[in-house]
């Protein structure tokens, strides 16, 4: 298995490299749903599945988390931009960060924990 990356035309690629494999592929299907007046519980099918995709990483350096926060602010400007992610199996895949915020707290001195959450537009 290949590590996971990044990539945008213009900017260098980001391989992470500390991501926890077993990587979770949720998956939902947007629906709406309400009860009748009579109780009868209503589903309307949109007809859209939206694929994400986890990513955890673990012990980040400082440098790391730099290239992260540089990725989602400027690179990609939070979920504004689309980009492709290679998964670890070397699929590319076209994609939006959408976490709005990075949170990588300090768990010892110097290594830090991300997660971050991507939305797959398309699979080519």
């Amino acid at each position: 298995m290949a590590a996971p990356k990044f990539q945008k035309t213009g900017y260098s690629d980001l391989e992470l490299t500390k991501v926890v494999f077993g990587l979770d592929r949720p998956q939902r299907r947007v629906q709406v749903m309400d009860r009748t007046a009579g109780g009868t519980l209503q589903v309307e099918d949109l007809g859209i599945t939206i694929k994400t995709r986890v990513l955890p990483m673990r012990k980040l350096t400082d440098t790391e988390i730099a290239a992260l926060r540089t990725w989602h602010e400027t690179n990609l400007t939070g979920a504004y931009e689309t980009f492709t992610f290679v998964d670890e199996d070397e699929t590319s895949h076209t994609a939006r960060w959408i976490d709005d915020t990075l949170s990588a707290p300090e768990t010892r001195e110097g290594r830090h924990d991300a997660t971050v959450t991507l939305e797959i537009v398309s699979t080519p």
